[in-house]
């Protein structure tokens, strides 16, 4: 029996560890403050949470690229130029942890790490999927434009059956100003 308690704390451990990992990549390169990354860490220890699972923005989906300008896969993220007055959406695939030490795993919250690259170029809604069912739908205009965000929207911890998926509607205005957009991460907690 103290071989699996060995284990469980190794697996935490792991997953603490990979996650100061990328807050210390974000750190490293002046993308993140170190203040925010120690109160991102802080929230992370005090939650409860069972597993945290993230994907690199590099890995999102656009689903309208004719509504784009240009985008490029780097090695920190996905950067989009839209076309202006132009709505599209990105979408995340989360590796989804669906049953864990025997006990299905609920959603706790989705998280999302980006910049837009003015006012004239914001997030309008978030839906978080699990297989073909919508779980959740956020409107979330009133997120911050034009600096980078780390925000988070909470889930009424639905049993997770398939897959966490995360779409996010990204728009832009006619102004003469940056349509751009960066995606860093974007993840899920889970809890049991």
């Amino acid at each position: 029996m103290k071989e699996k308690d060995e284990t469980k704390t190794t697996r935490r451990n792991l997953l603490k560890n990979s996650g100061l990992v990328i807050l210390g990549g974000l750190v490293g390169q002046g993308i993140l403050s170190k203040k925010a990354a120690a109160e991102i860490e802080a929230e992370a220890a005090t939650t409860g949470i069972h597993h945290a699972m993230w994907t690199m923005g590099y890995s999102g989906e656009i689903e309208y690229p004719d509504r784009v300008q240009s985008f490029v896969r780097k090695g920190w993220g996905l950067e989009i130029t839209a076309k202006p007055s132009t709505v599209n959406w990105i979408h995340f695939a989360i590796p989804t942890p669906v049953i864990v030490d025997a006990r299905r795993l609920r959603a706790d919250k989705v998280i999302l790490l980006y910049k837009t690259g003015s006012a004239d170029a914001w997030l309008s809604d978030v839906h978080v999927w699990d297989g073909l069912y919508r779980r959740k739908t956020e409107v979330v205009t009133t997120w911050p434009r034009g600096v980078l965000a780390y925000r988070t929207v909470d889930l009424p911890n639905p049993f997770v059956y398939y897959g966490i998926g995360i779409s996010v509607c990204i728009k832009c205005g006619v102004e003469m100003m940056s349509h751009n957009f960066s995606f860093y991460a974007a993840g899920c907690d889970f809890i049991l």
